[in-house]
């Protein structure tokens, strides 16, 4: 993502105003930040990999397992991603301002 970032970086200033809100959100919330640290942490080690899987019109019967693996792999994916969302809204909710 840094190489791509840096081989193409944003052009629309609305785009670069947003992910600088972003970082100076992240900065002025350490607690946050490093609580997204560690899911993302988490995610990254269970980057889906199915897709050669799912191009393969029938997959071979030997990979089926492998297959299999990486359904159940991105299911635990999506599952993250929803903790990961519930941790941020509950966080939100928590900082607003009474």
């Amino acid at each position: 993502m840094l190489r791509a970032n840096l081989l193409q970086p944003l052009c629309d200033r609305d785009a670069i105003e947003d992910r600088l809100d972003t970082v100076y959100f992240l900065l002025k919330n350490p607690s946050l930040s490093e609580l997204l640290k560690a899911d993302i942490a988490r995610l990254k080690m269970l980057e889906p990999r199915p897709v050669k899987f799912i191009q393969q019109p029938k997959p071979d019967p030997r990979s089926l397992k492998s297959y299999i693996y990486y359904i159940l792999l991105m299911s635990h994916f999506i599952s993250s991603l929803d903790h990961l969302r519930s941790r941020l809204e509950s966080w939100m909710a928590e900082s607003q301002p009474v």
